[in-house]
């Protein structure tokens, strides 16, 4: 499970990483595209005999993919081999030589130098003050190569020229403000990342199941519900109850009702992932909340009831229990808040057992 769930994460990180890659190499043709239409229409004053264009599209524009096609290939080489520490730097270098080779090519421009402070603020996307600081130390060292190189070369024009110098002065406050508001970015989302994990750890665990209790299901259900307004993250909802479990109680006794408790967990940890988080509702009935499709979590229900009765089977206690389940994937269009979505939840379930017990039913608007 632990080798699933890390494999799970790792996942995750190489996608959001090459989707920072796409929106590098779409920054990088949108601004060569706007550079070459401001020369077309004649925005910038030709300088000596060097063609406007030649200036500035097409030598940065050259620059610009060189340096994109590098970072690309190189972190994907180094994702393939799960080398993520190293793909962080690399990025970072890209997108401050990105912002060197535009500031070189508007020196003139007060603004050129505040381009510096993006890849110390992309610094926060990794949750990592050693990152954050090689961004910091190796923005500082570029821009001050690129103040260095471009007052030699106007030097014997006309010196160091007070535009160039007001330039540097805005790029050291934004490196500056980016480097502060960043740190203080940082600090904040671990600070508020270690209390989540302490208030997790602090969560009781019901005693029979060491599943999280019948609080913790709802949190985490209001979690759920606004992760999905959020970012359009589906997830689905899964009921089990244990059919006749009275009965079973009362003619067995309650050590046979915990052992078909016992047994439902069973069937559930042999089925789900670490991913799921499972929940004691209350009495005989758990709760799954999953990130699966409608349609997958009604496998996952009938794998686990299944399961629960090849158990029961051979179990002296609670011989031939059953279980039933109801499933419901949340819909924000059509479930206001988690009230309605649980009480159609609730309704598959007891769908569930009017259609005579040990089936699972999924909820759909029609039957609703």
């Amino acid at each position: 499970m632990d080798l699933l769930l890390q494999y799970e994460q790792e996942h995750v990180y190489i996608s959001r990483c090459y989707k920072l890659l796409t929106m590098n190499w779409i920054a990088v043709v949108f601004v060569t595209l706007i550079e070459s239409l401001l020369c077309i229409a004649g925005y910038y004053e030709a300088s000596g005999s060097r063609s406007v264009l030649f200036t500035y599209a097409i030598i940065p524009g050259a620059a610009y993919a060189l340096i994109g096609g590098a970072v690309s290939l190189i972190s994907w080489k180094l994702l393939t081999r799960r080398r993520f520490i190293s793909q962080a730097y690399t990025f970072l270098t890209g997108v401050s030589l990105l912002c060197a080779v535009f500031t070189w090519t508007h020196y003139n421009s007060d603004g050129a130098y505040t381009l510096f402070a993006v890849g110390i603020l992309l610094s926060l996307y990794y949750y990592d003050f050693t990152l954050l600081r090689f961004a910091i130390s190796f923005n500082v060292v570029i821009c001050t190569i690129t103040f260095v190189v471009l007052g030699y070369f106007t030097f014997i024009r006309d010196l160091i020229s007070n535009s160039l110098v007001d330039s540097l002065f805005t790029g050291v406050s934004a490196i500056c403000a980016a480097s502060l508001l960043t740190y203080l970015l940082l600090r904040r989302q671990n600070g508020l990342l270690i209390n989540m994990l302490d208030h997790h750890e602090s969560i009781p665990l019901d005693p029979l199941t060491q599943f999280s209790n019948h609080s913790a299901f709802y949190e985490q259900l209001d979690n759920n519900i606004m992760q999905c307004h959020n970012s359009g993250q589906g997830f689905c909802l899964i009921m089990l109850d244990i059919d006749d479990f009275q009965c079973i109680n009362t003619v067995r006794g309650h050590k046979a009702g915990d052992a078909a408790i016992l047994t439902l967990v069973q069937a559930i940890n042999e089925v789900v992932c670490e991913t799921e988080e499972v929940f004691r509702y209350g009495g005989d009935e758990l709760a799954i909340l999953t990130r699966l499709s409608g349609n997958d979590s009604l496998l996952c229900a009938e794998t686990i009831r299944t399961t629960f009765s090849l158990l029961t089977r051979n179990s002296s206690l609670c011989p031939s229990a059953t279980v039933s389940a109801g499933v419901c994937a949340f819909d924000p269009s059509m479930f206001n808040g988690r009230r309605e979505f649980f009480a159609a939840a609730d309704e598959a379930l007891f769908e569930a057992k009017r259609r005579g017990k040990n089936v699972s039913v999924l909820w759909s608007k029609a039957a609703g």
